[in-house]
């Protein structure tokens, strides 16, 4: 199976204020905070997924891997970007996000950011497709001796084809590298990553409805890497996405089709 181009990327995990009302929370971050975003060039795609409150925990993980989501530790969101290359990220991060990093403590108690390794992201399906009726991000805590390049092949030899044979319609994966929360500090928001809750990497997988990704998960493809999974993986964490807001695609600013 031929591996599609890798693209830099970023995925940030972010907790939303707990004093502010999930709706309020929400609609902050997809609108005022979300629009400072398309200010940034270097940003060629830019989506939020607001992940649902109660539907997590699902992915059907093998006897010895961790598959539930810690109560004290349930992620509200995700923000996935695409650069247009590093170069390019590292002049936005040093001269342009400045109101953007001053903005992150209207909306959110705690912000983790985490880079992909140089071409970390691949675009399995193309690109973002609105027409997906249900989506998962799995996020990935790999074990550590096997942390690099063989997490790397597991993600792009293992997961990408079996969730592609099982009928994926959208499917980008991400292979992070260490240490992404200590490249952005933002004032009054907390950016503390226990050990034992950091990943190391995420899938997310779109198909027409939620039926058809209960068939993929059942599928004789996706059990097959089971061993593979238990073999390279800490835990399996899935969320059901209840939006994705894209605000940027193609390097173009998308309506604003939201109050």
């Amino acid at each position: 199976m031929k591996i599609p181009h890798g693209f830099n990327t970023m995925c940030a995990l972010v907790w939303l204020r707990a004093d502010l009302t999930r709706e309020d929370g929400l609609a902050y971050w997809r609108g005022p905070h979300g629009q400072l975003v398309t200010k940034l060039p270097s940003v060629h795609e830019y989506l939020q997924h607001h992940f649902s409150p109660t539907d997590h925990g699902f992915w059907p993980v093998p006897k010895g891997l961790g598959g539930i989501i810690p109560t004290d530790w349930h992620i509200d969101g995700l923000t996935e970007v695409r650069l247009t290359s590093l170069a390019a990220g590292l002049a936005d991060r040093l001269f342009r996000m400045k109101s953007i990093f001053h903005d992150e403590f209207n909306v959110f108690d705690r912000v983790l950011p985490n880079n992909s390794r140089p071409g970390g992201g691949r675009w399995w399906t193309g690109p973002y497709q609105p027409e997906i009726g249900f989506r998962a991000i799995v996020l990935i805590r790999a074990r550590y001796e096997l942390r690099g390049a063989p997490f790397r092949r597991f993600v792009d030899g293992v997961m990408a084809p079996a969730l592609l044979a099982a009928g994926a319609q959208e499917l980008r994966t991400h292979v992070f590298q260490p240490g992404g929360r200590f490249t952005q500090w933002t004032p009054d928001v907390l950016h503390d990553q226990p050990a034992n809750r950091t990943y190391a990497g995420a899938l997310i997988i779109g198909t027409k409805d939620r039926a058809a990704f209960d068939k993929l998960l059942g599928s004789a493809s996706v059990q097959s890497t089971l061993p593979a999974q238990l073999r390279h993986c800490v835990a399996m964490h899935a969320y059901a996405v209840e939006n994705t807001y894209p605000v940027i695609l193609g390097g173009q600013r998308q309506p604003v089709t939201w109050n």
